[in-house]
């Protein structure tokens, strides 16, 4: 027998994810100058989504967070300066979820190099959020993607998303949300920044909170205080 066809032989997820990591950056890189590739740069962006769809599943999470290369890639697609491109919404709203998709995948703490376990934890990646981009501004773009989709009529979200999608942006959202207020909790609010600790709860020796959690918790405690209250 020959050798199986594309379609017998379907790539496997991991293959899936490196060629999409490829070519993200690139992409991602003309799309900020000049607008340019955003239809490619949406493909790509949903092969990493539905290569994080389950959160039970951390390699695909920790091979985009753990990227020196990527991630800095995907968190400068939510930077304000992009806000303006063509296209903006969908870009961002789809590296929104990416991001929302391995902070829900990721351990909460980073792991030691070479130890197998992610070298960025959610916890930092949500400190990375807060600092680069702010939570609002993650927010908003969520928001704006997900109007985006009801808005569209189902014959073209069905041509640029699978049957679902939408329902599953929503669902990851509201998730993402829920977890970034979990993890403010635990390392982000006054409270959990004031006592002393060994760094492993965000805080150095002395007990003062490190840079990175002073960062998150001056970024979102009104964005989730009013959230709370909701």
């Amino acid at each position: 027998a020959g050798a199986p066809s594309a379609v017998e032989a379907p790539l496997s997820g991991s293959s899936v994810l490196s060629v999409a990591l490829s070519s993200c950056s690139a992409l991602a890189r003309a799309w900020r100058s000049n607008g340019g590739r955003s239809s490619s740069l949406s493909a790509v962006l949903m092969l990493a989504v539905d290569c994080c769809r389950d959160p039970s599943c951390q390699e695909a999470a920790k091979a985009i967070a753990g990227s020196p290369a990527q991630l800095p890639e995907l968190v400068a697609l939510l930077e304000p300066q992009s806000g303006a491109i063509p296209a903006a919404v969908q870009v961002r709203g789809l590296a929104a979820l990416v991001l929302g998709l391995c902070l829900l995948a990721l351990p909460g703490e980073d792991s030691p190099a070479g130890s197998g376990g992610a070298l960025v934890g959610a916890t930092r990646l949500m400190s990375i959020i807060a600092s680069r981009i702010g939570v609002d501004a993650f927010t908003r773009a969520a928001d704006d993607f997900q109007r985006c989709l009801a808005e569209l009529p189902t014959a073209g979200r069905l041509q640029q998303f699978h049957a679902g999608f939408a329902a599953f942006a929503d669902t990851r959202f509201q998730q993402v949300q829920e977890a970034m207020v979990r993890i403010w909790l635990d390392h982000g609010s006054p409270s959990s920044a004031a006592g002393a600790g060994s760094g492993a709860d965000g805080t150095v020796s002395d007990g003062q909170p490190a840079a990175g959690v002073q960062g998150m918790a001056a970024d979102v405690a009104e964005h989730f205080k009013d959230w709370l209250l909701d």
